[in-house]
């Protein structure tokens, strides 16, 4: 798979991710945290400060950080997220920091997200999220699910996504504001900008909407990356991959 898939996706969340290259925003105190050579910073100006985006050189996200105030110090609350990779080069895990550097639960209830790219009975391989509290205790997000498995089209984007419970059951969810979701298909229109939509379904296949998801690609979602809200699945970032 195609190592942008997984990254892509969740932020937005399912937030991203493909992050946006963006202008350099206003970081003042910039001297004070100085930059590895292995990294690079993007700077994005925020009402409430900055967030800064460290990658590696070949793109990839490292963490993202909420900054703010006199000092761009982090911000109180859920202000880093910390990616983590595999030997191969595949995103393993995505960390939820508070300020002193410790695992913190989100808004959805989980403060990691632990990824794996197992191959389905069809041979089609698939990215599988799980999802753990701060004590690494595996969970249930408030959406509902405790599973997300996605499959990816032939562009790398998210095709479908399945809803389970820790013993793989379908488990009815939340998702874009539809309940009772327990799969969705994404299509991806090419507008002015891409657009993407979706069709949800209950566990008997039903479809319960159809919907635009906030005019957004699961790519370009990257503001639930750092306001957590679980609105979309994350990519695989690893070209075992996703």
């Amino acid at each position: 798979m195609k190592k942008n898939f997984v990254i892509a996706l969740a932020s937005v969340p399912l937030g991203a991710i493909f992050l946006c290259s963006c202008a350099s925003g206003q970081f003042s105190n910039a001297a004070l945290y100085p930059v590895p050579q292995s990294e690079t910073r993007e700077v994005v100006d925020k009402p409430w400060g900055v967030k800064v985006i460290y990658k590696d050189l070949s793109g990839h996200p490292l963490r993202i950080e909420k900054r703010g105030g006199p000092d761009d110090t982090l911000l109180p609350g859920i202000c880093t997220i910390q990616f983590n990779y595999g030997t191969n080069g595949a995103l393993a895990t995505k960390q939820y920091l508070n300020s002193a550097g410790q695992l913190t639960c989100n808004t959805n209830g989980y403060a990691i997200t632990k990824y794996a790219y197992p191959v389905d009975s069809t041979g089609q391989p698939v990215v599988e999220e799980t999802f753990f509290d701060e004590n690494q205790q595996p969970v249930a997000t408030k959406s509902g699910f405790a599973m997300m498995t996605c499959t990816e089209n032939k562009d790398g984007r998210v095709n479908t996504a399945h809803f389970s419970d820790f013993q793989s059951r379908p488990a009815p969810s939340t998702w874009f504001g539809v309940s009772n979701v327990v799969d969705v298909q994404y299509f991806y229109l090419q507008g002015v900008t891409p657009i993407v939509c979706g069709v949800f379904r209950d566990a008997s296949g039903n479809i319960l909407d159809r919907k635009q998801m906030k005019g957004l690609t699961a790519e370009t979602s990257v503001e639930t990356e750092t306001d957590p809200t679980y609105d979309a699945p994350a990519h695989s970032a690893g070209s075992h991959h996703h």
